[in-house]
């Protein structure tokens, strides 16, 4: 997370904006609205010119920060996909994203954690947004009282 430039005041948008800006590539967050309990909740496409990273729409804003920062773990980590993932989300989801299937060359779903990578994704998500959640970083903040401490905790309000 050292090589990681976390905005303050943190956002994720801004956030994105900065590892775009580090690896010289766009990232674009887009809002998905998929009712299949089977979907993944978060995707990373990457695509020839830019990122884009999906996330479920319809959550609350700490968890859809948690499944952008997650999707920002595996582009980071540079995580690969193998061909056969690839034509799996190719065939079932740019029919629902409306994109051009032969544009992707990697994506990856937030589904499960039983892989080595989701695992590594997850915890970036989490020891990132722990480290700007947490009371210390309101302490740090200079707000030390009890709702800003939940307030770190429980994440910002939209």
């Amino acid at each position: 997370m050292a090589e990681v430039d976390v905005p303050e005041p943190f956002s994720i948008e801004a956030l994105c904006e900065n590892v775009a800006r580090r690896r010289g590539r766009p990232i674009e967050l887009r809002a998905f609205y998929e009712s299949d309990p089977t979907m993944p909740c978060g995707l990373w496409l990457q695509m020839p010119e830019r990122d884009v990273i999906y996330y479920e729409g319809a959550v609350s804003l700490p968890l859809r920060e948690n499944i952008i920062a997650h999707e920002l773990g595996h582009i980071l980590a540079d995580h690969p996909c193998d061909q056969q993932e690839l034509d799996v989300y190719r065939a079932r989801l740019m029919p629902t994203l409306a994109l051009n299937p032969s544009l992707l060359t990697r994506v990856l779903g937030r589904v499960s954690y039983t892989t080595a990578r989701e695992q590594e994704a997850e915890m970036f998500a989490w020891l990132l947004l722990g480290s700007v959640r947490s009371p210390d970083a309101a302490e740090a903040r200079g707000d030390a009282s009890a709702q800003g401490r939940a307030a770190a905790l429980l994440g910002p309000s939209s």
